[in-house]
């Protein structure tokens, strides 16, 4: 029997690449969504975070879970409830997630969370962080934050946990690649503001072999930033 894999928040750009990935590896893929979608070779499963409602049979006989679930940052203007609503989007998924786990007692193999470079915060200072930097101030360090200690929980019931702490994913399928380059296609495209602010990005077929790597290899737990070696700046980006 092939091992399964429960996707949450499995429509985006990462979802679908991973979705891929272990579909060629061998693996059996569930998805977890607010709509059950229709594609060959997978099974999906419903589950509404807000009303703390989620189908038992996505859990069941499951192997790792992966948890990509949260709204678009990118998307909007942050008001203060557009704030709520990032917040609650990540809180809620990840805390029903991890009490149903417990709950039901499941043996799950790895929890792999998806979490955000921004813990450490916006950085215009040519600094490499690592996983023992301190966190940012600002609001995406604060949300990032409340985002990774929803699934600290799991450690305690003996759940092995990997947190992926992802940078500006490049892909030219969808994402901020597309977006940013809109702007430079039109020949209107300028670095905001002093362009000296720091983009940590990865590309997508990177950033997919990280969660491979994640529930394949036994001693990938713990926190990881998921970036390429060569950071830039707005400007050089542009």
């Amino acid at each position: 029997m092939p091992e399964t894999v429960l996707i949450s928040g499995a429509s985006g750009l990462l979802g679908t690449s991973l979705t891929e990935a272990l579909l060629k590896k061998g693996y059996s893929v569930k998805h977890l969504g607010r709509k059950k979608i229709k594609k060959p070779g997978i099974l999906s499963y419903t589950w509404d975070p807000e009303k703390g409602e989620i189908e038992k049979e996505a859990l069941i006989d499951t192997d790792y879970i992966i948890n990509l679930a949260g709204s678009n940052v990118g998307e909007g203007r942050w008001t203060q409830k557009r704030k709520k609503e990032l917040i609650a989007s990540r809180i809620k998924s990840t805390r029903l997630l991890t009490e149903a786990i417990i709950q039901y007692n499941l043996p799950i193999k790895k929890f792999v969370q998806a979490s955000a470079i921004g813990y450490y915060g916006l950085s215009i200072e040519d600094i490499t962080y690592t996983e023992e930097s301190s966190a940012g101030i600002d609001f995406l360090a604060l949300l990032t934050q409340q985002w990774e200690k929803e699934s600290a929980s799991l450690v305690e019931h003996h759940i092995p946990l990997a947190i992926v702490r992802i940078g500006v994913v490049l892909s030219n399928k969808g994402g901020a690649l597309m977006e940013m380059a809109k702007p430079v296609k039109w020949m209107v495209g300028s670095a905001l503001g002093s362009g000296k602010q720091i983009i940590p990005w990865i590309h997508i077929d990177d950033m997919t072999n990280v969660f491979l790597k994640a529930i394949q290899d036994p001693s990938f737990i713990g926190i990881y930033n998921a970036v390429a070696p060569h950071p830039v700046t707005n400007k050089e980006f542009v």
